[in-house]
């Protein structure tokens, strides 16, 4: 709610300083905010685009491994470790 305040502020005509002032902000988080309004529309004032990079291991290889972690470790291991883990999923060692 608060972004889309920030965003009729602005369409009405209010300066960012002033906006940032009233609203206890800084002008840059207005201007953030602004800037993504101007790219994206309304999805760009949700959180889901600023939640850092994309996931690159799917939910598919999640479960695999979970399931995976439930079962007893491989003959001479007291415990999964990364590398076994990932050769037993047919994954990247960094994914796992």
């Amino acid at each position: 709610m608060e972004r889309a305040r920030m965003i009729l502020a602005l369409l009405d005509g209010e300066t960012q300083v002033t906006v940032a002032r009233r609203m206890g902000l800084r002008p840059n988080t207005v201007n953030k905010w602004r800037g993504l309004f101007i790219s994206y529309g309304l999805a760009g004032l949700e959180d889901t685009r600023l939640r850092g990079r994309p996931k690159s291991v799917g939910k598919d290889l999640r479960e695999r491994a979970i399931k995976l972690l439930e079962t007893p470790p491989p003959k001479g291991q007291a415990a999964w470790d990364g590398k076994t883990l990932a050769a037993a999923l047919d994954a990247n060692k960094s994914s796992v």
